[in-house]
């Protein structure tokens, strides 16, 4: 994934995605992505290890699918620019 979008070929990093499909494939309606909360929560853990926080019944119809936020697990964390830093703004 490109860390600048108006840079889609410059630096990138990696954003760690997991998904675990529907129990029920006859029954599926479709997705349900998730943001994992935070600060420093794991979506993907949750997916992989923690799924019973999940319904049953919400685990039969839909894939859940979540990510790691930058810097959290498997996503690799990005430092902001040195003008953030001193500033404590985002450069406009």
């Amino acid at each position: 994934m490109p860390v600048d979008r108006a840079h889609p070929d410059g630096p990138g990093l990696d954003l760690a995605v997991a998904r675990r499909k529907a129990t029920d494939p006859g029954a599926r309606i479709g997705s349900m992505v998730f943001g994992p909360g935070g600060p420093g929560d794991s979506g993907v853990e949750m997916v992989v290890d923690r799924i019973s926080r999940f319904s049953p019944e919400v685990r039969r119809r839909f894939d859940i699918v979540s990510f790691d936020p930058r810097g959290v697990g498997g996503s690799n964390p990005v430092p902001a620019p040195a003008t953030c830093s001193r500033s404590g703004r985002h450069p406009s």
